[in-house]
């Protein structure tokens, strides 16, 4: 039997922690399950962020860039503005290296998180002769630019 018929599997707007994710099963089994997307309406992407650092902390193989991108994407469901580009996993963290910018440390509950601002990366771009991804001129979503600066700095 041909599998061309079949649909592609669909993709679930966790995808992106599913994939950052070594402990899949455990993630999508004790973590997503619990998630009720309607509960973090209204709320700052600092408090989904801290909310879901506190669902997911105890869970072992569950790090702090799954969770980041789990609320991310409770963020981005809520049209919820991400101001700050932070500093979560490897790419980020090359990428301030690698162009010399010192981040920041914002507290959020027990979190500490780095990050830069978008202007930050706008500046090393230029400072340095990198042409910023056009679709980034006018972006205001610091998860877009952790996303672009993560790919980014693998061609550096």
């Amino acid at each position: 039997m041909s599998h061309t018929n079949r649909p592609a599997p669909r993709l679930t707007i966790f995808q992106e922690a599913i994939d950052h994710c070594r402990w899949k099963t455990i993630l999508q089994r004790e973590i997503l399950g619990q998630i009720n997307l309607p509960e973090y309406t209204g709320k700052t992407f600092q408090e989904i962020l801290f909310a879901i650092w506190t669902l997911c902390e105890p869970t072992k193989g569950v790090g702090l860039l799954t969770i980041y991108d789990i609320a991310a994407a409770i963020a981005k469901h809520h049209r919820v503005h991400i101001a700050h580009v932070y500093i979560i996993g490897g790419g980020p963290r090359r990428f301030v290296k690698l162009f010399g910018i010192t981040p920041a440390i914002e507290k959020i509950g027990t979190l500490r998180m780095k990050f830069i601002t978008i202007d930050q990366v706008k500046q090393a771009h230029i400072d340095h002769g990198h042409e910023l991804e056009a679709y980034l001129h006018n972006c205001a979503d610091g998860d877009e630019y952790e996303s672009y600066i993560c790919n980014m700095q693998k061609n550096l």
